[in-house]
């Protein structure tokens, strides 16, 4: 029972994390390494804000954090560099 209740937590953080780095990263500078990485993490919440009923609330979610990204919004299109390798 623990174990499901850890996993229930660990996976409601993962997407409540969602916005706020949405809204402290600059998703849109395709050179940076580093959104490419969390652009890659959280492809399953993006899957799910292109493909189901989601993506209202997601995007009203990720709205609420605009104010740290100076207005910009996450581009779900733009892949164009992978995550650096691990040294």
């Amino acid at each position: 029972m623990r174990i499901a209740v850890t996993i229930g937590v660990l996976f409601v953080l993962y997407v409540l994390s969602f916005g706020p780095v949405v809204g402290a990263t600059t998703w849109t500078d395709t050179g940076a390494p580093a959104a490419s990485c969390l652009r890659t993490f959280y492809a399953p919440l993006e899957y799910l804000h292109e493909h189901t009923a989601l993506k209202g609330p997601l995007e009203g979610y990720v709205g609420l954090w605009d104010g740290l990204s100076g207005g910009r919004r996450f581009n779900t299109h733009e892949r164009s560099q992978q995550c650096p390798p691990r040294r």
